[in-house]
């Protein structure tokens, strides 16, 4: 039988049993690790963003100024409203003026 230190636990065993045991020690502490999560798109007043998904508005591929933001949905001028996840950035604000 051989022995092992995890986390200040003393373990014995086989040295398989240990082995399977280490590997599992490992696999539950990266388990605990954040992910990095990407920073939600932002969009701003004045973008030109595409729209990538129908949603009863604008068509597929047009190309429009955001006028509003509200949450995760922007405003176009005639009151069309679009999700995050149907429109894209094609031009910042920044980059425009």
């Amino acid at each position: 039988m051989a022995k092992v230190t995890i986390n200040g636990i003393e373990f014995e065993g086989t040295p398989i049993e240990l082995m399977e045991l280490v590997s599992l020690s490992k696999v539950s502490e990266k388990s605990k690790e954040v992910p990095n999560k990407p920073e939600p798109r932002k969009y701003k007043v004045g973008d030109v963003v595409r729209i990538t998904r129908y949603q009863c508005g604008p068509e597929v591929g047009e190309e429009l100024e955001v006028k509003d933001v509200y949450g995760t949905t922007v405003t176009f001028e005639g009151h069309y409203v679009a999700d995050f996840d149907a429109i894209e950035l094609v031009t910042p604000t920044e980059a425009r003026f």
